[in-house]
């Protein structure tokens, strides 16, 4: 199971849109919503928020690159050597 945690806005059609990791595709999910208003009225910055994910998407693409062949036993290892590496 994983988390994915982000401040959003819904239009005024009532869709929510959640960005998912580009590994989660054609896979079927049990999600589940847990909402919050928030307390401001200050608008969502919705281009940071796709910046932030495409600045995530260009890291993830360069980690696969550098590691790419590679076959590590658990995502610890990978964690490991991806410190010293820094």
């Amino acid at each position: 199971m994983q988390t994915i945690q982000l401040k959003a806005r819904v239009g005024t059609n009532g869709i929510l849109q959640v960005p998912m990791p580009p590994e989660v595709t054609d896979v079927d999910l049990e999600v589940t919503v847990i909402f919050q208003p928030l307390a401001t009225t200050e608008p969502i910055n919705t281009a940071t928020q796709k910046e932030t994910l495409s600045q995530a998407r260009e890291r993830l693409a360069e980690v696969r690159q550098r590691y790419e062949g590679r076959t590590f036993r658990d995502s610890a290892e990978l964690l490991r050597e991806e410190r010293q590496g820094l």
